[in-house]
């Protein structure tokens, strides 16, 4: 500052600090905006009602993407396997139970989208106005010990502690024309249908 006040005068020395606190200013709000859009996020999975757990979003790409590699180069993915890939604590679900729920590939899995799970996002406030992700998928998680066939056989099981009136609103407020109508009995929940 002394250089320029000496070289250009008082004036422009006010005008460059000027100028370099607007630019700290600016620097200041990309950061904070870079901070916001990076996370790290509050993430809840509708198959695992009130277990809230942080990430990045970035982490998250990466475990969807990860999870259906493993769907994709094995017979199906498992609930467990998810929760365990998102870094939850076993003591925060039944492991043996979550290991029987997921999602297998069918000879007609171009119709059913089983040969990779659609994962979706929705921002929901809490009662103590912190907002969560909720993770969902459009074909929720059904039990697999069973043959399906699903040449009209709507049997299946969901996973018991799939939040149900939790994706119903989440279904609601997502636009598509086609819904697939799911109750506790059946083998889905309810949710627009992917296509």
């Amino acid at each position: 500052r002394e250089a320029i006040k000496a070289e250009h005068g008082e004036e422009a020395d006010q005008r460059a600090l000027e100028f370099s606190r607007k630019k700290i200013r600016d620097l200041q709000e990309e950061i904070l905006k870079l901070k916001e859009e990076n996370g790290p996020f509050l993430y809840e999975f509708a198959s695992l009602p009130g277990v809230i757990f942080e990430k990045k979003a970035g982490e998250i790409d990466n475990l969807t993407m990860h999870y259906n590699r493993n769907v994709l180069l094995g017979d199906g993915g498992n609930l467990a396997d998810l929760f365990r890939l998102a870094g939850l604590d076993k003591s925060l679900y039944d492991e043996k139970e979550a290991a029987e729920y997921g999602w297998r590939p069918y000879e007609n899995e171009a119709e059913w989208g089983q040969i990779f799970i659609d994962f979706y996002f929705i921002p929901v406030k809490t009662r103590d106005g912190r907002t969560v992700r909720i993770i969902d998928t459009y074909v929720p998680p059904y039990e697999l010990g069973i043959d399906y066939g699903f040449e009209g056989d709507t049997s299946a099981h969901l996973y018991p502690h799939r939040n149900v009136e939790l994706a119903r609103e989440i279904a609601e407020s997502i636009d598509g024309d086609k819904y697939i109508l799911q109750d506790l009995t059946n083998w889905c929940c309810y949710a627009p249908a992917p296509y």
